[in-house]
């Protein structure tokens, strides 16, 4: 950054999630006196909160899709690895408690997906606060079941399950934590509903 005033703090070291985020860096910016052309300013001053806040609706359903991929990789990795594996003589996916297991990540990966599906077609603060919520919290219950299956190789790096749960987790972070989009939706429920 080169405009006066802008200062960019050492960067941070985060946890390294998914590939479109590795490139990404975490620091402290500081802005003091800083002075921006009228042409660089988008929309009019002091609408700049506002737009702000439009394109989050936006990003929360890119987060939210980015989400329900994590999630159906997981349960893909998890389904591919029972069905490899042996135990007690027959595959890991004859046995009742993973495939209760197996059961449990479709579903949340299916809602997942319906969730952000409705916000992307019907795009509203409350649908992608609801999307991102359901989306981010689901992949990371499906990646940690992902790891359960895998066992111990599940949390080793040569297997996808530990960074399924790593980007998970991450997509229940960047864009707003997931108790932020819980208010956000309960806001706008109770606001639709004349509760407020």
């Amino acid at each position: 950054m080169e405009t006066e005033g802008v200062f960019r703090g050492k960067k941070e070291r985060i946890m390294s999630v998914s590939e479109t985020l590795r490139a990404a860096t975490a620091c402290p910016v500081t802005l003091e006196e800083v002075r921006i052309p009228r042409d660089y300013i988008v929309g009019e001053p002091g609408d700049g909160f506002r737009i702000a806040m439009e394109q989050l609706d936006q990003a929360r359903i890119g987060i939210a899709a980015h989400a329900v991929g994590i999630a159906q990789s997981a349960l893909d990795t998890a389904v591919s690895y029972a069905k490899k594996r042996i135990a007690f003589g027959k595959p890991l996916s004859r046995l009742a408690s993973v495939k209760d297991r197996l059961t449990e990540m479709v579903m949340l990966v299916e809602t997942a997906r319906l969730a952000t599906y409705r916000a992307a077609v019907d795009v509203s603060t409350k649908n992608s606060a609801m999307a991102k919520y359901l989306a981010g919290r689901n992949a990371t219950a499906v990646a940690d079941h992902c790891v359960q299956i895998l066992g111990g190789r599940g949390l080793s790096v040569n297997y996808d399950a530990e960074r399924h749960y790593r980007d998970a987790r991450g997509t229940q972070i960047y864009g707003g934590v997931t108790d932020i989009q819980k208010r956000l939706v309960g806001h706008y429920f109770l606001k639709e509903n004349n509760a407020l």
